[in-house]
């Protein structure tokens, strides 16, 4: 029997690293080399992206990662509109053999503004 699309999420993120939008604030802080992955669709990038993120639609993620990073054990933090995609772009890229990726769960608006105070 198939699986939900929310059950599949449920199963990424029960099995991948996860992080609130504040514990990812201080690690960008704390790790300004970090890679930052915004994977939802260009127009949605349109309407604001994290400063220093790099905009990489979920459906390319498989096709860009080696440009963005040459490092598999560079670590990594993903975001989308709301945790979802990232947790499964996550777990793609745990599959892949990055080793430490994370998924920032939460609204990116929430994240943006965060992001922007958190700013050192």
């Amino acid at each position: 029997m198939p699986i939900s699309v929310k059950e599949l999420v449920a199963a990424a993120k029960a099995s991948i690293p996860v992080c609130s939008i504040e514990a990812a604030v201080e690690r960008l802080r704390a790790q300004p080399d970090l890679l930052l992955l915004d994977v939802r669709e260009p127009p949605e990038h349109a309407t604001g992206l994290v400063p220093g993120a790099e905009p990489v639609p979920r459906g390319l993620l498989e096709a860009k990662i080696g440009e963005l990073c040459d490092d598999p054990n560079r670590e990594i933090l993903v975001y989308c509109a709301a945790g979802n995609r990232a947790a499964l772009a996550v777990k793609t890229l745990c599959d892949m053999g990055y080793p430490n990726v994370t998924c920032i769960d939460g609204p990116v608006a929430e994240l943006i503004e965060a992001a922007a105070k958190g700013a050192p």
